[in-house]
């Protein structure tokens, strides 16, 4: 199972109540997940009782905010050079679509891809 800190699980069977994700604890017998039930307070549950309910969404900031829209940019700008390219080379409107199509989906994937590897961390439990 991978959890991130402010993930909401439910406990299997007893009190089916919600909590977040507070922390991981490593033990000698393993790792638990320290869950903060509302009105019960911090509790180390192993992580075979516990049901995923929903994933924390990391909010925006304005500088991830600033890099997909500058990708934007270089990916519209990309698009219009490889179809002007493409169609100044002797190629028709469907391949210079295509042609341009590809280099917007080369931008696209690799901004994905950045923002991937710089996102929030899940840990394997």
């Amino acid at each position: 199972m991978w959890l991130a800190i402010g993930d909401i699980v439910q406990e299997h069977g007893g009190s089916n109540a919600l909590g977040a994700v507070v922390g991981v604890a490593s033990h000698g017998a393993g790792r638990f997940v320290l869950v903060d039930f509302p009105g019960i307070g911090v509790r180390p549950m192993a992580p075979d009782v516990l049901t995923v309910a929903a994933r924390r969404a990391a909010p925006a900031s304005l500088g991830r905010g600033l890099v997909a829209l500058s990708a934007l940019v270089v990916a519209v700008f990309v698009t219009y050079v490889s179809c002007r390219a493409a169609y100044e080379a002797g190629a028709g409107w469907p391949l210079a679509f295509l042609a341009g199509h590809g280099a917007f989906a080369a931008v696209v994937t690799t901004h994905r891809g950045l923002q991937r590897l710089t996102g929030p961390r899940r840990f394997r439990i």
